[in-house]
């Protein structure tokens, strides 16, 4: 599979969220070279570049022994499969307080983007 079809249940719009990188280079993981990928990951390694592949089949946590989500309402999924899509198999987003990934219904929220004042004032939030 290419890394064009490869799709994040959790994270849907991973190449519109700014987490990404653009250029040639190596990925820790399984050496091949990608022009798209994500360039961190939580684990004692330094890590500068992960291809979709390695993450989405799960390859880059069980091969690095780490995680890419900080934090998640995990008390409210109770299924661990969807924990491990979380925390092993999708890449998390930028935040200045750190990920924290809500839930709802017994299952995790997908991350669509950021929400500010001027595209919550686009929705008609008035506060």
């Amino acid at each position: 599979m290419n890394d064009d079809q490869i799709h994040f249940k959790y994270s849907p719009n991973i190449r519109k969220i700014g987490v990404l990188e653009e250029g040639e280079s190596v990925c820790d993981c399984c050496g091949k070279t990608v022009s798209l990928y994500y360039p961190t990951m939580y684990c004692q390694e330094d890590i500068n570049c992960l291809c979709l592949s390695c993450i989405a089949s799960g390859a880059a946590v069980a091969k690095l022994d780490g995680d890419f989500i900080q934090g998640a309402e995990i008390d409210k999924v109770s299924n661990p499969e969807k924990h491990k899509e979380l925390f092993e198999r999708t890449p998390g987003y930028i935040s200045w307080q750190g990920e924290y990934w809500l839930a709802c219904c017994d299952d995790f929220c997908a991350y669509l983007g950021d929400v500010g004042t001027a595209e919550l004032e686009e929705m008609g939030a008035r506060g």
